[in-house]
């Protein structure tokens, strides 16, 4: 799974600098992003199925910015295809959310995916 999170997190750097696993610190400057893997299942004998969700946070009340980030992810990750020498992985996008937020400053978007994680033998 460690090759799986240092692509993740490489790949949503590229999009964002500010981009954090689980949990950004508190004093994260805006706009800033958020992945995780909350939930995994052995599908196959050497498949594994991951949820990833990508929050998106900003403190605004213009979201353009926070869309077109929203966007950039989007895509960059849906339909993915990705292989390297211990795995493919194959990503398809659930869905695109709006999520409030109590703070009526903070905007929050979430991106949630299917991986579909195929071990390579060596």
């Amino acid at each position: 799974m460690n090759n799986l999170l240092v692509y993740l997190y490489e790949t949503l750097s590229n999009v964002h600098t500010n981009t954090h696993l689980e949990i950004a610190k508190d004093d994260a400057p805006y706009p800033y992003i958020v992945f995780n893997l909350p939930t995994s299942t052995d599908a196959e004998r050497q498949r594994q199925d991951f949820i990833l969700e990508v929050d998106i946070w900003d403190q605004t009340t213009d979201t353009r910015a926070l869309e077109t980030l929203t966007d950039d992810i989007d895509k960059t990750i849906k339909k993915v295809r990705y292989v390297d020498d211990n795995q493919l992985l194959i990503f398809t996008r659930i869905n695109r959310l709006m999520i409030s937020d109590p703070d009526p400053m903070i905007r929050r978007r979430q991106l949630r995916y299917e991986i579909k994680r195929y071990e390579v033998e060596s």
